[in-house]
């Protein structure tokens, strides 16, 4: 059995986020200690999706923030870094929209982080951009 000096008790929760915290956003500034190296605020976000990779099924997942430059999958699996991905997300109001990514984390049995390529034509890159307005209002 360790010493309890090693453990010290932890500090209570605290009752409300760091002031820069953004409401509604995830921070693009300082936060627990580290540099979010993020170059767009993410939204907290609530739906269904659907991913893949090159050559392999598609998977149920749910995307849990959401932001001009990527979001999160939460999902039963989990994709290696750096491997390219399709996702579908399906916004409760409006169409389906498709987008392409990179892996850039992975936490296994949880999901993983996806930073968007450049968007093509399509008007994807509208799409998500109408889809942000929608959260940052909620």
């Amino acid at each position: 059995m360790l010493p309890a000096f090693l453990f010290p008790p932890l500090p209570p929760a605290a009752a409300s986020p760091p002031a820069h915290v953004k409401s509604g956003a995830m921070s693009t500034g300082e936060s627990y200690g580290g540099r979010d190296r993020r170059e767009f605020p993410r939204y907290q976000a609530n739906f269904e999706a659907r991913w893949g990779d090159a050559g392999g099924a598609e998977r149920d997942a749910t995307v849990t923030d959401l932001g001009e430059g990527g979001c999160f999958v939460l999902t039963g699996e989990s994709s290696a870094p750096g491997k390219l991905v399709r996702l579908e997300l399906r916004p409760p109001a409006g169409e389906a929209l498709t987008l392409w990514g990179n892996v850039i984390y992975a936490s296994e049995g949880i999901g993983f982080a996806v930073q968007f390529v450049p968007f093509s034509q399509g008007g994807a890159r509208e799409k998500l951009l109408a889809l942000l307005r929608t959260l940052r209002r909620s």
